[in-house]
């Protein structure tokens, strides 16, 4: 009886403990869909948690360069801890140190930094009127008759010293009306009487506008008003009407066009003169312009500015669009030689397109890249530092060999000797942030702009040729 009730408790605890085992296996998977589940919504978080960090960093990074474009300096400069005023704005940013062997160019010797030269405190001028070379009006200011006797002696006083002192006059612009009156030359009356011969009047003198009121003068001082001291012509219609003259603004701009008419020669002239170099530098700016085509009357044009290598020619053009169409237009399909932007792309666009008989070749410009390195701060403060610093440098090396006054081979030495390190060193640097930074919106940008920065030097160094064309840019 004993042995089977021990048979019988060992089958009870048996089916018992297997029981039990059935319910842990469905509890251990049942956790086992639990924890998968979690660590795919744990894996949605953490994606969303990057995203959203993402989106806060390119945030920080536009609030940061509006900040900077309303209140910040206009030079591209960043004073020791500047960047830390905002800590509370846009957090410490963590950044690993740069693999320093990548910053180090081989088989170039970096030359010896030179002492920095105390410059020299100029004495301010600021509140110093200018008028020595100015023309002089002398008056002179007599005592009458009665005020020249003496109240003492009685008798008549003598000039005997001259007391004087300088006042600065302005006398406004006069407008007036010049009648021109051309004489008719003919016979006397007697010899009319005898006989008819054809009259003579004298030549009528050139006008700018045929048949038109305004003289040279007056159209120079309304071209003068409008494009270099920025009136528009809504103001100057006033201007002239508080001087007594109602000239409507249909006018002035009908005056303004012709006179655009008359010096077209002189744009195509220049145009000519810009083409005939090798370097061209060409920006356009973003204006809005009246259109009567459209509704509301506005639209977003752009005004370009040519730049050569001559002494100091800018040409201008304007253009509804912005496509590569006007740049290719305006360079037509002969011109070839270093064209010297800001990366936009349609000036990659143009390059490409041009055959091996007529090659343009895209140069970037430090004064945009500069601008870029300044609004990556917000990513990578100090890297951006660094190369603000070294941009600089390349700066002031340019502007001691303006000031030496170095021919072209002076300066093609200066700039292979000291600012050839230098590109090395940005171009380290940038090889290093491309694969840290690539995806963040503002270094990425920043980057975007020099992608190979020292091409050009590496050309000096192997000696290729166009090299020495190259860094004269």
């Amino acid at each position: 009886m004993r042995v089977r009730a021990n048979a019988a408790d060992e089958t009870s605890v048996s089916t018992t403990l297997a029981r039990q085992n059935e319910e842990l296996k469905r509890e251990l998977a049942r956790r086992g869909e639990e924890l998968a589940h979690q660590s795919a919504k744990f894996a949605e978080l953490e994606e969303l948690a990057k995203r959203l960090a993402r989106d806060n960093a390119l945030l920080k990074d536009k609030l940061y360069r509006l900040m900077s474009r309303r209140y910040g300096p206009k030079a591209d400069r960043f004073p020791e801890g500047q960047l830390e005023l905002f800590e509370e704005l846009f957090g410490e940013k963590e950044q690993e140190e740069p693999d320093r062997q990548a910053l180090e160019a081989p088989d170039v010797e970096l030359p010896d930094e030179p002492e920095p030269k105390k410059a020299r405190r100029q004495k301010n001028r600021a509140r110093e009127v200018e008028i020595r070379s100015l023309p002089r009006e002398h008056r002179e200011h007599e005592l009458s008759e009665e005020q020249r006797i003496c109240p003492v002696t009685g008798k008549e006083l003598v000039p005997v010293g001259t007391k004087s002192f300088e006042e600065l006059c302005y006398q406004p612009a006069k407008l007036f009306v010049v009648v021109h009156e051309l004489i008719e030359y003919g016979l006397s009356q007697e010899d009319r009487a005898e006989r008819t011969a054809p009259s003579v009047t004298a030549p009528m003198p050139l006008r700018p506008i045929a048949q038109g009121l305004p003289s040279a003068g007056l159209l120079a001082r309304i071209l003068v008003a409008k494009y270099v001291e920025h009136l528009p012509l809504h103001r100057q219609e006033s201007i002239f009407a508080r001087e007594g003259l109602r000239i409507p603004r249909q006018s002035l701009c009908e005056w303004v066009m012709r006179s655009i008419e008359i010096l077209l020669p002189i744009v195509l002239a220049l145009k000519r003169r810009l083409l005939a170099g090798e370097v061209l530098q060409c920006d356009d700016t973003k204006v809005l312009c009246q259109e009567n085509s459209i509704r509301g009357g506005r639209s977003w044009a752009y005004l370009w500015a040519w730049v050569g290598e001559g002494q100091g020619e800018v040409v201008y053009d304007f253009s509804m669009g912005r496509d590569h169409g006007v740049v290719e237009s305006w360079l037509g399909k002969e011109w070839s030689g270093y064209l010297v932007g800001d990366g936009y792309s349609g000036f990659g666009t143009v390059c490409r397109k041009r055959d091996a008989e007529h090659p343009i070749v895209e140069v970037g410009c430090w004064a945009h890249a500069r601008r870029k390195v300044r609004e990556a701060a917000t990513n990578a403060p100090e890297d951006a530092i660094c190369v603000a610093g070294w941009i600089r440098e390349l700066y002031r090396i340019e502007k001691e060999g303006r000031e030496a006054k170095l021919d072209a081979e002076a300066l093609l030495e200066l700039r292979r000797r000291r600012s050839l390190p230098v590109l090395w060193k940005i171009r380290g640097l940038v090889r290093v942030a491309r694969a840290e930074v690539h995806q963040r919106r503002g270094d990425g940008r920043c980057v975007g702009l020099h992608p190979e920065p020292v091409a050009d030097a590496a050309a000096v160094r192997e000696g290729r040729p166009g090299a020495d064309r190259q860094q004269r840019l």
